[in-house]
């Protein structure tokens, strides 16, 4: 279901590394192999990490995952950094530093999707009272590609030159977690990168579609209702619920079976959609410093 998006995905950050290299076409196609080898897998983490969110700043089974498998591909890994946040090295000779960023915090929603993997998970909170949690932004997702980005990126070092930085953010629901890891330090133990990559999944175009645009980008907040349906970031319709990711990409990818890896403007108005697309509050602290 979600084979397309993890292609799309890592084969736009591969092309931003490798621009220089010659054999391009080449490194693209291997990209395209090494995801789809991945994909079951990264699926089957989806799904786990859909079924078990975690609300902001305490990640910590989320983020336990997230450092296990970064470790086990050989990153330089950094933990509980701002609470929760995790951040990854892997230096790969001279050239410029880059960095993916995921966020990896729930929403305090009932999830009523009706999916066989959706959450069912309620917390208690320091008041007392209890509440529903859910993965209702795609940061599940989210988390997903930056462990999908990790491996294709160690095995395709001979396509590319630089270091690459990888972080797990905690938080950003709350427009706290970049921040809190900045200020515990984060830039002592890891470089600061000369490109700053914070993708977001975004239910307008079609699944296997990556939309790239220079400068500042975020979306729209239209929180999740009561039914846990609403997306957090764009409705490509106004007029109609929207539903899980999962749900949003299978249903993308079927109406458009043979649209794949395409890169477009995001600010380019869809026929059925007109998103709004602006500074997302949740990276705006690392992108500001980052410009």
């Amino acid at each position: 279901m979600l084979k397309n998006l993890h292609r799309a995905a890592l084969a736009a950050v591969l092309a931003l590394t490798a621009a220089t290299t010659p054999a391009l076409a080449d490194t693209t196609q291997r990209v395209n192999q090494l995801a789809e080898a991945q994909a079951d897998r990264l699926v089957s983490t989806f799904k786990h990490l859909h079924a078990n969110p975690e609300l902001g700043f305490q990640e910590t089974e989320t983020a336990k995952q997230v450092s296990k498998r970064l470790k086990k591909l050989g990153y330089q890994v950094h933990t509980g950094i701002g609470g929760t946040g995790v951040a990854a090295v892997l230096k790969n000779g001279d050239g410029p530093v880059v960095m993916f960023r995921s966020d990896m915090d729930g929403l305090p929603v009932k999830e009523d999707t009706g999916l066989d993997y959706a959450s069912r998970k309620q917390v208690t909170l320091d008041d007392g009272s209890k509440t529903h949690v859910a993965h209702a932004c795609g940061h599940d997702a989210h988390v997903s590609w930056l462990l999908g980005i990790a491996e294709v990126m160690r095995e395709t070092r001979d396509a590319w030159a630089g270091t690459l930085v990888l972080i797990a953010q905690p938080a950003e629901e709350l427009i706290q977690g970049a921040q809190a890891m900045v200020d515990d330090g984060l830039y002592d133990r890891v470089p600061k990168p000369e490109l700053l990559i914070s993708a977001h999944v975004f239910p307008v175009w079609p699944a296997g579609t990556v939309a790239v645009r220079a400068g500042l980008r975020a979306a729209e907040h239209h929180r999740p209702g009561g039914d846990g349906r609403a997306l957090g970031d764009g409705l490509p319709d106004h007029r109609q619920p929207q539903r899980g990711p999962a749900e949003t990409g299978g249903a993308h990818r079927r109406r458009q079976p043979d649209r794949r890896s395409q890169q477009r403007d995001p600010g380019q108005r869809h026929p059925q959609a007109q998103p709004a697309l602006v500074r997302k509050a949740g990276a705006r602290t690392d992108a500001r410093r980052h410009q």
